[in-house]
């Protein structure tokens, strides 16, 4: 790939594989040891034991196929104390389940999307993860198989409670932010196929 006239980056653009936002996750494995898990934009998950000056304990590759220079692993993943879920920036897009304890992957879904996946971040919750999807689709999946328990397409317009005219668009950068039984999503920023947007959704539980 070649890089823009007049960026900031090189004439030719390398793999982006470096460790995105919000990636780090600590966690205590059963046999007590403090570890950090991260994500990378290459694909590779892997747990360092902070006691032991960043050891690799495990390391999982998740790609299946070499990533594209954007990265797989994007904006982070998100655990809930046994797995943790990572969207992956592909075409199709998808979710894969990374064990905690061993980095086994017992799990991953492929949602056949348009446009460049799910580079957003997840969000968990018990027995549900949510991911939003660079096609403006929120997905709920069951945390056990990876099923689609629910879906909403975000890319729409919509007449927002300040009367500002809002439109739903891509998904590409943060995910679902969940408080108080409701769940919060912005939705029209990112690279996907349907485009830029203004609009935050809240969601209850109704």
């Amino acid at each position: 790939m070649k890089g823009e006239p007049g960026d900031n980056c090189p004439e030719t653009l390398g793999p982006d594989y470096d460790f995105g936002g919000s990636s780090m996750i600590l966690h205590t494995l059963p046999d007590g040891r403090d570890v950090i898990i991260a994500g990378s934009k290459g694909g590779v998950a892997l747990a360092l034991d902070l006691d032991k000056n960043g050891d690799v304990v495990w390391r999982t590759n998740i790609a299946e196929r070499p990533p594209s220079a954007a990265g797989l692993i994007v904006f982070g993943g998100a655990s809930d104390g046994e797995t943790v879920y990572y969207g992956l920036n592909q075409p199709g897009g998808g979710i894969a389940a990374v064990k905690l304890s061993d980095g086994s992957i017992p799990w991953t879904a492929k949602i056949a999307v348009s446009g460049p996946g799910n580079p957003a971040a997840t969000t968990a919750i018990p027995g549900v993860v949510f991911s939003a999807f660079s096609d403006g689709m929120l997905r709920a999946l069951s945390t056990a198989d990876g099923q689609v328990l629910w879906q909403y397409n975000t890319a729409r317009e919509y007449e927002a409670v300040n009367g500002v005219a809002a439109k739903g668009g891509s998904i590409g950068q943060a995910g679902p932010t969940i408080v108080n039984g409701m769940l919060f999503v912005g939705s029209g920023y990112g690279t996907g196929n349907t485009g830029m947007g203004n609009v935050l959704l809240a969601f209850g539980n109704d």
